[in-house]
């Protein structure tokens, strides 16, 4: 592999949150917004503990940790009400961890939600994140980057969308895989 520097983008496949135990995480590493150099996938628990380190540990497995200068997440939640930790996933890699989502934070409503699963101490997290930020048309925290170099990440590794490439790829192929094809936006 050339010494190129990479983004892994990471995103969710659907689950259902009566029946399945883990839901499918997918990682697509790219070079800009036009070049895809890999995918990876795994599986967490949903609701699950302890995401941010495994999200963390999942990717220092990977052979393209060494060319990768950020990772990108769709939103603060994933696997349902599993919150990253963005501090720590920035920490743990040594690399910028940017959440990105194509809606304002709600995080009303997922403190709400965290409340009614008998999670609140989960929301520590979400305040943990900071202020959200903009780029173009979507909002974003950042941790281990200051928001004008991870709005520049996002700027760079976007194609025709409103979202970085590697993000909407990585919504498209884990609804392809967990539905059998893809359907909405990420």
């Amino acid at each position: 592999m050339r010494a190129r520097r990479h983004v892994l983008s990471i995103d969710d496949g659907p689950f259902d949150k009566y029946r399945d135990r883990e839901a499918l995480l997918v990682g697509v590493v790219t070079a800009g917004g036009d070049l895809v150099e890999g995918v990876l996938t795994t599986r967490v628990p949903v609701d699950g503990d302890r995401i941010t380190e495994r999200m963390a540990e999942w990717t220092a497995r990977s052979r393209f940790r060494p060319v990768l200068r950020a990772v990108l997440i769709n939103g603060l939640t994933t696997a349902g009400l599993s919150v990253v930790d963005l501090t720590e996933l920035s920490r743990l890699l040594d690399l910028p961890a940017i959440s990105v989502q194509r809606r304002p934070p709600r995080s009303a409503e997922v403190l709400r939600a965290l409340e009614a699963a008998g999670l609140p101490e989960r929301g520590a997290l979400l305040e943990r994140a900071g202020p959200s930020h903009l780029a173009g048309e979507v909002s974003f925290f950042c941790a281990g980057v200051d928001p004008a170099a991870a709005r520049a990440i996002i700027e760079a590794e976007s194609g025709r969308s409103n979202l970085p490439e590697g993000l909407r790829l990585a919504h498209i192929i884990a609804q392809g895989l967990v539905l059998g094809e893809s359907r909405g936006r990420a």
